[in-house]
């Protein structure tokens, strides 16, 4: 007797809910990332790359401009075309925001996280503030970081278009050039095994190549063009003719990679120190050492630090060592991010959450892996709790810096710009001091603007310049018929160097605790030449 072919009845109640899980947090993180953009006063750092882009007249002149930034220039890029639409900065800071909603899109829809953890990753510190609210390079990075995820875990590898990910990853900033070379593993393991199946395409695996080094060399370029200009990037490597030296060299060599280990904690672990305005760049074990016990001259907080780095470390290669090509990765990556921040540059959480990052994208693609083979589960019940944790503390590292960023300015650049506007100030010659400082201004008011320490007029910054004696404008002053207008990062004395023919008049200071602490400050003046008395000098004769 045959079967009837019955309906098949299918519940959609679960994937209707998981819908509507996502979209919430789609959702949410995109009214709150606008409601924090909008808020947040943008800083020197945000505006170098919007200025550069903004008053280059041409790419060849960006380039050129570029020389100092040791960063490649795709993000630059983008601005100098969303420059030429209007030279309002909140456009760049929407296009930021553009890019923060859909990394989490992608997280959201694409990763084989759960919804307690797709969630806690969204609003967590990095993806939620320092790589949303403040606008730089770093979250294009992040951006081809998962889509490359996506991409490789497609059913059929594209070698052509991974190749072309990786190459636009290498020219989003140094860190994510960085990790594109980790990440080209899987290029090597995906040709190799068409050599061994007898598929190999040389056409593709040349047109790969062709595409990746290119990416790679045209990032590098632009990377050591500052290390070119400074004559020298890398720390200096104390010379062993000394053997008095040596073991002090040794030593403070030690400390150093130590040190550096650390980052891995402040990574994985973005709890900051201060909970007030302070607390940006700061970790609660690495910058609470003034009053700690120390051995050999180093604190225990850090000595705590490195082996809680040491744990995490060891805790995500025994997550990862089910893939030996992911592991591969993780380490590799690892150790080339840890190795640049010890011999080149430092950094702050902006820079060492690349490591985070790292292995959050090499738990996506091993859990996806494992998902299309059989049921992911986890040998041991305290790693998917560590995740958890883990996650749930950069959760409330970025609903608190999301917080802080709200009740204390991050610069108090904008309303000292505001001001010189409100005030019909900003058609005077403006003269700005600090220049790194003052850029903001610049930025702000959307014009250039006068740079003792340069002796011309402009905007972006380019090199450390001492700073020089404020009376050297004077000359400036008394070339204007207009009153000149000082915008000054600290306070002139009352006994002000400048001649007895020049006027100096405090017009308005703005000085408050703010996130970044070197623009906390800014005071206006007013300066002019002051008339000779005619009549004084017809009585003299």
């Amino acid at each position: 007797m045959s079967q009837l072919n019955l309906p098949i009845k299918i519940d959609f109640s679960f994937s209707k809910n998981q819908a509507l899980i996502e979209n919430s947090i789609i959702i949410a993180f995109l009214l709150f990332g606008l409601v924090g953009i909008l808020h947040h006063e943008m800083w020197r750092d945000e505006f170098q790359a919007w200025l550069l882009a903004r008053d280059s007249a041409s790419l060849i002149e960006l380039f050129h401009n570029m020389q100092y930034e040791g960063h490649p220039g795709l993000w630059h890029l983008c601005l100098y075309g969303l420059s030429r639409i209007t030279h309002n900065p909140l456009i760049m800071q929407i296009f930021h925001l553009s890019v923060s909603v859909i990394i989490v899109s992608l997280i959201v829809k694409f990763s084989p996280f759960s919804p307690l953890h797709k969630f806690l990753l969204s609003f967590g510190y990095y993806f939620f503030y320092e790589y949303t609210i403040i606008s730089r390079n770093y979250n294009l990075g992040i951006l081809f970081i998962f889509l490359f995820c996506i991409i490789y875990l497609k059913n059929k590898v594209k070698p052509i278009l991974i190749a072309t990910v990786l190459a636009l990853m290498a020219n989003a900033n140094v860190f994510a050039f960085i990790l594109s070379f980790a990440f080209a593993l899987t290029l090597i393991d995906n040709f190799y095994s068409q050599i061994k199946a007898n598929k190999f395409n040389k056409q593709k695996f040349l047109t790969s190549l062709l595409i990746l080094f290119s990416g790679w060399g045209l990032s590098l370029l632009q990377i050591i063009r500052l290390s070119i200009s400074q004559e020298q990037v890398i720390r200096p490597i104390k010379s062993s003719a000394k053997p008095i030296q040596s073991s002090v060299s040794f030593f403070q060599e030690i400390k150093l990679a130590g040190s550096t280990f650390t980052d891995i904690w402040r990574s994985y672990v973005p709890i900051p120190f201060h909970l007030n305005n302070e607390f940006w760049n700061s970790n609660i074990l690495i910058d609470n050492s003034m009053n700690t016990p120390t051995i050999a001259d180093i604190s225990l907080n850090t000595m705590i630090a490195a082996l809680a780095s040491l744990a995490i470390l060891l805790i995500s290669i025994k997550l990862l060592c089910q893939n030996r090509l992911i592991l591969t990765i993780y380490l590799l990556g690892t150790a080339s991010i840890l190795t640049f921040n010890y011999l080149i540059f430092r950094g702050e959480m902006r820079h060492q959450g690349h490591l985070f990052i790292l292995f959050i994208a090499c738990l996506w693609i091993l859990k996806k892996l494992l998902l299309n083979k059989y049921k992911f589960t986890y040998k041991q019940q305290f790693i998917n709790q560590f995740i958890t944790v883990i996650l749930s503390i950069h959760l409330l590292a970025g609903v608190h810096a999301y917080s802080v960023d709200l009740l204390y300015p991050f610069s108090v650049g904008r309303e000292t710009a505001q001001y010189i506007q409100e005030n019909d100030l900003d058609h005077l010659i403006i003269v700005g001091q600090k220049d790194t400082q003052a850029a903001v201004i610049s930025g702000y008011l959307g014009q250039q603007i006068y740079y003792p320490e340069r002796g011309e007029f402009g905007s972006f910054w380019t090199v450390q310049t001492k700073m020089k004696d404020i009376k050297m404008i004077a000359g400036l002053i008394r070339d204007h018929p207009n009153d000149t207008l000082l915008v000054l990062t600290y306070k002139l004395k009352s006994d002000s160097v400048f001649p007895p023919d020049i006027n100096i008049t405090e017009l308005k200071h703005f000085v408050k605790p703010t996130i970044e602490t070197y623009e906390s400050s800014f005071y206006i003046y007013i300066a002019r030449e002051i008339e000779p008395n005619l009549d004084n000098q017809n009585s003299d004769q």
